[in-house]
């Protein structure tokens, strides 16, 4: 049960890494999706190279590296999401 959550934090991911590709002009999002997990660049998303991102946020979720994440981690990993979007939206207020 302790992995309840992991599956809505992978959709998440992939779709943060679409979108990504997308907004970068590629028009095609299976082909942003593909070209954004592929790491081996064999045309193919291997279930390896899809959780990769998902394995990756989990570590720097989990600061005190005891193999959960706790409420207050989940916290801190959400504000500081927040702050970057933050000073995302501040840059691209200051770009106009």
């Amino acid at each position: 049960m302790r992995y309840k959550y992991l599956p809505i934090l992978i959709l998440a991911l992939s779709a943060v890494g679409v979108s990504a590709q997308t907004q970068q002009g590629q028009g095609d999002p299976a082909r942003g999706f593909v070209q954004h997990f592929d790491t081996d660049h064999d045309g193919r998303v291997s279930k390896a190279e899809f959780l990769r991102p998902a394995e990756e946020q989990f570590k720097q979720m989990d600061r005190n590296g005891d193999g959960y994440i706790s409420l207050d981690e989940a916290r801190i990993a959400a504000e500081e999401r927040r702050q970057r979007m933050e000073q995302m939206r501040r840059q691209g207020q200051q770009r106009r």
